[in-house]
């Protein structure tokens, strides 16, 4: 490990970038306080709710930080219009449309209001804590490998060879100084 560590220097600075990721990840997933800004917003919500699906606008809401307002997080999915769709009637959103019938719905409008919504209106507290809590237990999204710091290092292009059988021996030399097996 601390050869092929020593020979390879943007291994070091990859590594503590994969760290500096995981952590900020694990710091979303658990909301703690308000989103910083609109792009800590969308990525609470990529992160929280299942992408490529038809979901009601509540359920957006109740994956972000307390006290986030309708107005703040229309605004912020608005920014983002490859990311977040919405139908034409503004009742259902999509994240991260794919193959879905989202492809087609259109980018979500900063100017409109979902059905039913105040735009200064946020959930209760209370309310919250509970949808937060259906909700990630019905829809908890895929892929949580990616929180890996270890996986997502080795996963870089050029730290191992894809498809490839490799010794378990030389896969852990690549690893960071100090990862046991």
């Amino acid at each position: 490990q601390e050869e092929y560590w020593a020979q390879n220097k943007s291994a070091a600075a990859d590594w503590k970038r994969a760290q500096a990721e995981a952590e900020r990840r694990r710091a979303a997933k658990e909301g703690g306080g308000e989103a910083k800004s609109s792009r800590d917003l969308c990525a609470v919500v990529k992160m929280r709710c299942p992408a490529d699906q038809p979901l009601q606008f509540e359920r957006l809401l109740a994956v972000c930080p307390a006290k986030t307002t309708v107005k703040q997080l229309v605004q912020a999915m608005a920014k983002e219009p490859q990311e977040f769709r919405q139908n034409f009637d503004g009742s259902e959103f999509c994240v991260r449309p794919v193959n879905s019938r989202c492809t087609d719905w259109l980018p979500v409008q900063s100017t409109t209001t979902p059905p039913g919504f105040r735009d200064d209106a946020s959930l209760p507290e209370s309310m919250l804590n509970v949808a937060k809590q259906i909700f990630e237990e019905r829809l908890r999204p895929q892929g949580q490998a990616a929180e890996d710091p270890l996986a997502q290092f080795l996963a870089q292009p050029g730290r191992v060879p894809p498809d490839s059988p490799m010794p378990f021996a030389d896969l852990l030399s690549r690893c960071p100084p100090g990862t046991k097996p």
